[in-house]
């Protein structure tokens, strides 16, 4: 059966894994790794998400007192951008600390406020990250609502919640509190003190960015993965994995998940490689679905063509590119009603001078990855080409354009049948003549040669009559 939302935690690029995953085309992949082959890859598989994490052997401890959760995050960054700024958009959403510690309402405050200033900081620098990445069976329900800020955050900086599940020995319904804990952060356990993600939280981008089997989970000394217990019959684990990918497939936040791990350098963790057999299996019987994709979706009942009516008294200009998925812009004053509509004639509406940080009259929308959107106000249209991510726009007001009055022209006016003209001149001299003429009224350049004649005529009995 084939399977949709797994892709792999790739940890070390050995030979041959760059191209199964271009053959594969997975909705997810971790890397831990940062060559130039992702690139290309990138390049072969462009709806594939990539999240970078790098290793770090000395993570932050939270549950001190005297850690200022902003200064490390600002130290984070710092160590981040260059890779970023290598990777460029290769790389979809970025990392922080993996799998925290936390033990206490405190901490994962200090946790929250680290997260929610990182996604800023990066934001701030054109890239996307995801928050959370707790370990499996972490945190205790009660501490979801401490780490509202880092959500709020990951939501209004286009970013994604990422969590870690895993089970042992086997992936199935056995393993409610561990496999599928997904549904628990969202959906609520309120006899565990959470009632769930507020509603407008609900709709949050997840990324499970580890997940198998994890023989830690029974004895939490020595690593030990699939490969302990199915290596001579893969094939159990691969039917395990397909029944985890049926089950993520019913909860449509989430976007996929990353198998733990495919190519190791480190061989205490090569009981938990999926490479070769498993990584080439799955990517021969993938049929990925992309929930991020910056594509149209499928089979829309009714494509609507945006109307562009003529632009006139205003300007556009796009200044530069930040974040995907969110337009932004700034008109010369507040107060104007925005709207904000994609190909399908999805509408979105915000008044300008909302996000002041953009200037007077700045706003700020979030949107589909679409490529095309027409921004609307005042009864004027201008068609925004974003090529999948977004821009600031800026508005300038302008004197309308006076076109030329056309030069007037003399009328003619046709005699009426009180002005004094000679029948003989004006009129068919003989009701033969009108009997003759042609069966359809004359065109107007046959009229006009009509005209000339007898203007002609007109002209030469006068000077016959004098």
């Amino acid at each position: 059966m084939a399977t949709r939302l797994l892709g792999a935690h790739v940890n070390a690029t050995v030979s041959g894994v760059a191209e199964t995953i271009m053959e594969w085309k997975p909705p997810l992949v971790v890397l831990l790794d940062h060559s130039d082959v992702w690139r290309t890859v990138k390049a072969e598989s462009p709806n594939t998400l990539f999240v970078g994490r790098i290793y770090k052997k000395q993570e932050p401890d939270f549950n001190d007192p005297d850690l200022d959760p902003v200064e490390v995050a600002r130290d984070h960054c710092d160590m981040i951008l260059p890779w970023a700024e290598r990777m460029g958009e290769t790389v979809s959403y970025w990392q922080g600390v993996n799998e925290p510690i936390i033990a206490s309402p405190e901490s994962m405050m200090r946790y929250a406020a680290f997260d929610a200033e990182r996604a800023r900081i990066m934001d701030e620098h054109g890239f996307r990250v995801v928050v959370g990445t707790f370990s499996v069976g972490n945190p205790e329900m009660a501490l979801w609502s401490d780490f509202m800020p880092a959500l709020e955050a990951a939501k209004q900086y286009d970013g994604a919640l990422a969590l870690h599940e895993y089970a042992w020995p086997t992936l199935d319904y056995n393993w409610p509190w561990l496999l599928l804990r997904h549904r628990k952060v969202y959906a609520g356990e309120p006899e565990r003190d959470w009632e769930g993600l507020p509603r407008h939280l609900t709709g949050l981008p997840l990324l499970i960015t580890e997940c198998g089997l994890d023989g830690l989970i029974e004895d939490g000394r020595t690593p030990r993965g699939w490969r302990a217990l199915y290596d001579q019959k893969p094939r159990e684990y691969l039917d395990q994995l397909t029944w985890y990918d049926a089950e993520l497939r019913k909860d449509r936040y989430v976007v996929g998940a990353a198998i733990y791990c495919c190519g190791v350098p480190d061989s205490q963790w090569h009981s938990y490689d999926i490479w070769q057999g498993i990584a080439r299996a799955l990517a021969r019987r993938a049929k990925p679905i992309y929930r991020l994709a910056d594509t149209q979706p499928a089979q829309p009942s009714a494509p609507v063509t945006p109307v562009v009516p003529p632009v006139s008294g205003w300007k556009m200009e796009t200044v530069h590119r930040v974040g995907p998925r969110i337009i932004a812009g700034s008109l010369p004053r507040a107060g104007i009603e925005v709207t904000i509509t994609d190909p399908w004639g999805n509408a979105s509406r915000v008044v300008s001078g909302s996000k002041r940080e953009h200037g007077e009259g700045g706003f700020e929308v979030l949107a589909p990855h679409v490529a095309t959107y027409t921004v609307s106000f005042l009864g004027r249209s201008f068609e925004v080409q974003t090529e999948g991510r977004a821009a600031i726009l800026t508005f300038t007001e302008e004197a309308p354009v006076e076109e030329p009055m056309p030069e007037e022209e003399t009328p003619v006016v046709p005699p009426t049948p009180s002005s004094p003209v000679d029948e003989g001149v004006m009129g068919p001299e003989t009701p033969a003549e009108l009997a003759s003429g042609p069966e359809t009224l004359p065109g107007e350049d046959e009229m006009m040669v009509l005209v000339v004649e007898r203007l002609d005529r007109v002209a030469k009995l006068l000077q016959e009559r004098l």
